[in-house]
């Protein structure tokens, strides 16, 4: 009888480690496939494309996870100093700079406080500060500048790679992305004037 038991208990125990070890991998987070005309990916979360968005022809795209609270906006420019130089400005400090996916990245991290006194999506007045904790990776591809953007309220984040929102989006993003070679980019100039 204890045999039976202990064999048992070591086959329930060996089957409870392998579900937590696919939970901590993703395996039953939902996933989001995105392909737009200049990068495609999978986004880890519930996300759908914001129509609202829809900037700068679209050379510029944003999904919103609305379950984990993450904006993602992609971008692509060519040579996107000026804008890089207005990130940096802002406050944005790099974290790393790694190869995922056969692509060298550059991460950065900022994190940022809503005002209080503020009306919401909901036009209520909010009372407390709300942090945002901001990633923005790039790449540079032959004298294209790729810009990705994650923002949450929700989900933390911080110069630490591992932060729950760098570890569970940011990095299993980037570890999906194809990037696409594409004849024309406009300058960050150009699509500034397709604005007005």
């Amino acid at each position: 009888m204890n045999k039976r038991f202990f064999a048992l208990m070591t086959i329930l125990i060996a089957i409870i480690a392998v579900l937590v070890g696919l939970y901590a991998s993703g395996v039953f987070l939902p996933k989001t496939d995105f392909d737009t005309k200049f990068i495609s990916g999978t986004i880890y979360g519930d996300a759908i494309l914001n129509k609202n968005y829809n900037r700068y022809n679209n050379w510029s795209v944003n999904y919103i996870d609305k379950s984990n609270n993450i904006s993602y906006t992609f971008l692509i420019v060519k040579d996107g100093t000026f804008l890089m130089d207005v990130f940096k400005f802002s406050g944005f400090q790099k974290v790393e700079s790694k190869s995922y996916n056969n692509v060298e990245w550059n991460v950065y991290f900022l994190k940022t406080l809503r005002s209080s006194n503020v009306p919401d999506e909901n036009s209520n007045i909010s009372d407390s500060p709300i942090f945002y904790y901001n990633y923005l990776c790039t790449t540079n591809q032959n004298g294209t500048d790729y810009f990705i953007l994650l923002l949450s309220p929700k989900v933390t984040g911080s110069t630490s790679l591992n932060s729950d929102l760098f570890s569970n989006h940011v990095k299993p993003l980037l570890e999906t992305i194809e990037l696409k070679n594409i004849d024309y980019v406009p300058t960050v100039q150009e699509l500034l004037k397709s604005t007005r």
